[in-house]
C-alpha cells in the first residue's frame, strides 16, 4: 500500500486497485504513484485464476483493472484514468483543453486501447493462429498488419514531441507503454522504431513507474512470453 497523499479528500484504505501482473491495472498504480495517492492492492501474486475471483466479487465483469473508490466500482482503464484524473489529480499530469497540445493529449490518451492495444492483439491472435505457410483468408487478411500501422503512427507522432500529450509527460503516456511494452515483446525493432524505443526506455526510469512496478509485480518479472516467428511487424 502506498501511504504518500497530497489531497486531504482522499484517505487511506478509500481506493483499491484489483490487480493481475504485467496487465492493464498497472496503469492505474503507476498513475496513483505520479499523484502520491494512497491504495490498496487487491490480487494474488502468481495465481491468474484467484486474482480474477478478486477482481469477480468486487465487479460483475470479473475483468481487471477494477478501481473501486469508496462504494463506487468502475473498469475499463482509461476510464479509470478518466475518472482519477478529473476527481483527484489537481490538474497534474493533463494537458488543458486551452493547450496547443490538447489534441495530441486527447487523442492518445483514447487511441492506447481504443486502437493501439486492440491492433496490436488482434495481429498477434491472427499470426498466431495461422499455420506456417498457409495464406490467410480474406478476412483474415484484411485485419493483418494494424500491429505495425498503429506503431507507425505512434512512432510518427514522437518525431517532434518528446511525449504522446506534447511537451511534458501525462497520463497519455502512462495509458501507451502497455501496447507498446506488447509490440516490443512480440517483435517490434527498436532499430525500426527509435522514437518510440528511446520514449519507452525513457518512461520507465521514472521512479513512480519502479515503484509501481515493484508493487504491482512483487515476484519480479513474468516468464517471457515465446515469440511468433518475429512476423508480428512484418512488412
Amino acid at each position: 500500500m502506498n501511504n504518500k497523499t497530497n489531497s486531504a479528500t482522499v484517505a487511506p484504505g478509500q481506493f483499491t486497485i484489483y490487480h493481475i501482473e504485467e496487465r492493464r491495472s498497472e496503469r492505474v498504480i503507476w498513475l496513483l504513484e505520479e499523484l502520491g495517492l494512497p491504495y490498496t492492492l487487491s490480487f494474488k501474486p502468481g495465481d491468474l485464476m484467484g486474482s480474477i475471483q478478486l477482481a469477480r466479487d468486487a465487479h460483475q465483469m470479473a475483468m481487471v483493472p477494477v478501481f473501486t473508490d469508496g462504494d463506487i466500482a468502475i473498469v475499463e482503464s482509461g476510464a479509470i484514468l478518466d475518472y482519477i484524473m478529473a476527481r483527484y489529480s489537481n490538474g497534474q499530469l493533463s494537458v488543458p483543453a486551452s493547450s496547443v497540445d490538447f489534441p495530441k493529449y486527447i487523442q492518445w490518451l483514447h487511441f492506447a486501447e481504443g486502437s493501439a492495444a486492440s491492433r496490436i492483439i488482434l495481429d498477434f491472435l491472427l499470426r498466431s493462429a495461422l499455420p506456417e505457410g498457409t495464406e490467410p483468408s480474406f478476412i483474415v487478411a484484411r485485419n493483418l498488419g494494424g500491429a505495425r500501422r498503429v506503431s507507425t503512427v505512434a512512432e510518427n507522432a514522437l518525431t517532434d514531441s518528446p511525449y504522446f500529450g506534447g511537451a511534458a509527460f501525462s497520463a497519455a503516456d502512462i495509458m501507451m507503454v502497455f501496447p507498446m511494452k506488447l509490440a516490443f515483446s512480440w517483435g517490434l525493432e527498436a532499430s525500426e522504431f527509435p522514437h518510440i524505443a528511446r520514449w519507452l526506455e525513457a518512461v520507465q526510469k521514472r521512479p513512480a513507474y519502479q515503484r509501481a512496478v515493484a508493487a504491482g509485480s512483487p515476484n519480479g518479472p513474468l516468464p517471457s512470453q515465446p515469440q511468433i516467428n518475429r512476423k508480428l511487424f512484418a512488412k
